[in-house]
């Protein structure tokens, strides 16, 4: 069984967002009733409620756009080579405020990522983190795997203003550490925990 227990040690900003919400960390546990962080000016946004997914075509592709996030695994060897899930970064199936939530991407694309020096769609982030942070292939832009994942994210979106940098979008900043990097130290904690 996979132990996280050294990834947190090495990640603070992920062990400090399980430890401050353990809920998030099970991405089968809806938290419709909790409050946003809200933009500059506005009310907190509110994702929907999972009973709200509209009981229709649209709904359904929703629903395995949830489907596919959650479990993501149900991809490998086809698009997905390693064993990572959407949820693995994007807490809460993608709902949890300061953990990339899934609602404000959406409303935040297209935008312009550095590391390509390049504007890029949403389609092309989702295809990217299937290629970079899931070691596979990306899935076609028109085909149902993308087209669901982002009738998911439209739907968490919403009523989410357009527009505006939502709080509580991407990661917090990590603070800086109090102590210089040490070769020495990171050596003890790879001989321990890797």
């Amino acid at each position: 069984m996979f132990d996280p227990r050294p990834l947190l040690r090495l990640l603070p900003l992920a062990a400090g967002l399980l430890l401050a919400n353990p809920a998030a960390a099970q991405p089968s546990t809806p938290a419709p009733s909790t409050a946003w962080p809200a933009s500059k000016g506005r009310a907190p946004f509110h994702p929907p409620a999972e009973d709200q997914i509209p009981d229709n075509r649209f709904g359904r592709l929703v629903r395995y756009g949830e489907h596919v996030f959650v479990d993501t695994q149900i991809l490998r060897g086809k698009y997905v080579g390693n064993g990572l899930q959407c949820v693995s970064c994007h807490l809460d199936r993608g709902r949890l405020a300061n953990a990339s939530p899934m609602w404000a991407a959406y409303v935040g694309y297209p935008k312009h990522l550095k590391k390509s020096g390049r504007e890029i769609t949403l389609t092309q982030r989702i295809q990217g983190c299937f290629r970079f942070s899931m070691n596979g292939s990306p899935p076609p832009a028109n085909g149902r795997v993308i087209k669901a994942l982002e009738a998911y994210f439209h739907w968490l979106a919403t009523g989410a203003p357009k527009g505006v940098a939502l709080k509580g979008a991407g990661y917090p900043p990590i603070a800086e550490p109090d102590r210089a990097p040490s070769i020495a130290r990171g050596k003890q904690v790879y001989e321990a925990d890797c």
